[in-house]
């Protein structure tokens, strides 16, 4: 057990992040394809979960082996004639007609649209927090070294008290830190519906001018469900978001190659990615806000 959680805090959780995000988008890309080619009537003669070596054929249906391979990186679809070959075939897909090639290239990128509109669209019909605030403060990530981490405060704890004044958000808070500058001061918090106390002294971190407890802090809000056509609203607006955010990141990309630091943005991509999708996996990326 300690191996595991020596793992998991020393960059394991954003590797298994990055590989899990990484497959889904792959499996999805692939998808896309094999959809559109089997409704093409392109003889597929595998669909492979994963990339090979090839660990176990699951079954086979028809004409198409399905397979789980070892490395788990989404997935892959062998077509008949993808590679030119077996033109006079009527089922390979390179005696397919322009349009229904383009279509089932064009499938697998389709689907990684598709994908982010979905998800967001069942985060919405199944609950956010997006309606008014509660009036409640909760901690949403713990600084290491910092103040609250050597108290015992926890992600999910929710701050009721500072100094015995009531905290109603995240502002009221912060204000409220910074009056206790290296003196000790009670917080009371909610955890789990248990009250518990926790003394502890605010101070600057990290060469910050702000006097801080260390916690990443959110205001609670009503949780908010959408119905069907709202939420797919919801999952096209976010979406959308997402690619400008990814076409400005491109953007900022070229720039750097006119800039002269092209180079270094190059090389760091993949990396950007992985380190990307582990930040979103764990706490202590949030900014801290007290």
């Amino acid at each position: 057990m300690p191996d595991i959680l020596s793992f998991l805090t020393s960059g394991g959780i954003t590797l298994l992040s990055f590989v899990a995000v990484l497959g889904l988008l792959v499996f999805v890309h692939e998808l896309g394809h094999f959809v559109v080619a089997k409704w093409a009537g392109i003889r597929v003669e595998e669909f492979g979960f994963g990339y090979p070596p090839r660990m176990v054929t699951l079954f086979k249906k028809g004409e198409t082996e399905y397979t789980l391979n070892w490395l788990p990186l989404g997935g892959f679809v062998r077509m008949v004639g993808e590679n030119g070959e077996n033109y006079d075939d009527p089922r390979s897909f390179a005696s397919k007609s322009k349009l229904w090639r383009a279509a089932v290239l064009v499938a697998g990128s389709t689907m990684n649209l598709i994908l982010p509109i979905f998800l967001f669209s069942l985060v919405a019909m199944i609950g956010i927090p997006d309606g008014d605030p509660t009036g409640r403060v909760e901690v949403v990530g713990i600084e290491p070294n910092s103040p609250a981490a050597e108290a015992g405060l926890r992600s999910g704890d929710e701050i009721l008290f500072v100094g015995s004044q009531r905290v109603m958000n995240v502002g009221q808070l912060q204000s409220l830190v910074q009056r206790f500058e290296d003196r000790d001061v009670i917080i009371d918090v909610d955890r789990d519906g248990q009250p518990m106390e926790f003394t502890l002294t605010p101070r600057k971190l990290d060469e910050s001018p702000q006097i801080k407890i260390g916690v990443a802090i959110v205001d609670q809000r009503e949780i908010v469900r959408y119905n069907p056509f709202q939420a797919i609203a919801f999952g096209v607006q976010r979406t959308a978001s997402l690619f400008v955010m990814m076409v400005q990141g491109f953007v900022t990309i070229i720039g750097g190659l006119f800039a002269g630091t092209g180079e270094s943005a190059a090389l760091t991509g993949p990396l950007g990615i992985m380190q990307a999708t582990g930040e979103i996996a764990k706490t202590e990326t949030i900014t801290y806000g007290a």
